[in-house]
Parts: structure tokens; sequence; C-alpha cells
């Protein structure tokens, strides 16, 4: 059994709705959840960092994302 804190009813519900979409609404949920997670990131990055330039930001969520080493690894215009 998976560790959860969501009701078994609720999940069950969850389950049911996400069934019940089209290709097209799972994908348009997807896309909605990657943004939202992408813009807690940036918050959390301008409150731990609140003077860092854009690029600054950009590249600090390129190494949670991916890692410092592989972000070393890009050419610097895309760091």
């Amino acid at each position: 059994m998976a560790l959860t804190d969501t009701a078994s009813l609720v999940a069950t519900k969850q389950r049911q709705r996400l069934a019940s979409m089209t290709m097209s609404e799972r994908a348009d949920l997807t896309v909605a959840l990657c943004e939202a997670v992408t813009a807690a990131a940036i918050a959390g990055i301008r409150h731990e960092h609140p003077e860092a330039t854009n690029a600054e930001v950009r590249s600090q969520l390129l190494r949670r994302r991916y890692g410092a080493e592989f972000v070393a690894s890009l050419p610097p215009h895309l760091r």
C-alpha cells in the first residue's frame, strides 16, 4: 500500500476524473501543473535571492532541475 495523505474516496474520484478526460484535457492539465511547479520554484529562488537578476534566477532554476554538473557543462549563453 502506498503512503498517501489522500482519502481513499477522494483518490478514487481523482482517478475517475482523470480517466474521463480526453487526451487533450490531460495534456492541458499536465502543462498547467508544470507551469505551477515552475512558478513555485521561481518564487522560492526569488525569496532566497531577492537581489538575483532574471538570468541568475534562470540559472538557479536550471541547477535545481538538472543539477550543477549538467548546467556547468552547458555553453555559457545557455547557463
